[in-house]
């Protein structure tokens, strides 16, 4: 019996620190489509683009919504321009959306690629992180496509996050587990 009691308490020890330590991540996505400007003709052309941030559709999804209750473009202050000819380097923050209250969402963008670069065509990808308020930092993914038609740049833009936060449940249960195959060897030894 004192043996079943001391490893109820051990699973206990375990599975506690494993539920006060879990990560709050931020979950959804920001999109949006909107008018930019190149200074050339073409992309080819260009060394920036620059995000005036006339949007025209944006959508929200997750935390982003529910939480932030973010409607892009209203209150986003935006890094602006944008390098898309090499050395390409990193923006802190890229954006910065001031929500209602007392919230803060902002987006580091660590490093970015230009993955396709035509004179009517620009795509460009990056990694970072989002900085929240009442959330830890959450590794994010950016993106950035854009389209050149008759001098007027339409581009969509979207930054979501990529963390899959694992469910306190598992890790206990796993937790569970291994005490009871140490147990098991324990006991197998005797």
């Amino acid at each position: 019996m004192k043996r079943i009691l001391a490893i109820a308490l051990l699973a206990a020890a375990i599975a506690m620190p494993q539920a006060a330590y879990a990560a709050n991540y931020l979950q959804g996505d920001v999109n949006y489509t909107g008018d930019f400007t190149i200074p050339g003709t073409t992309f080819l052309d260009s060394a920036t683009i620059d995000i005036t941030l006339a949007a025209v559709s944006n959508t929200t999804s997750g935390d982003f919504a529910s939480v932030f209750g973010m409607n892009f473009p209203d209150l986003l202050d935006h890094a602006s321009p944008i390098e898309i000819v090499a050395p390409l380097p990193a923006y802190s923050p890229l954006w910065s959306f001031p929500a209602g209250g007392p919230y803060t969402v902002q987006f580091i963008l660590t490093s970015y690629v230009v993955s396709q670069k035509e004179a009517g065509y620009l795509d460009l990808n990056g990694e970072g992180y989002f900085v929240a308020t009442g959330f830890d930092n959450t590794p994010g993914s950016w993106n950035l496509s854009a389209q050149l038609e008759t001098g007027q740049v339409t581009a969509t833009y979207s930054a979501g996050s990529i963390v899959q936060v694992p469910e306190p449940a598992s890790i206990t249960l796993l937790g569970l587990g291994l005490i009871g195959a140490a147990g098991a060897l324990r006991r197998s030894r005797k």
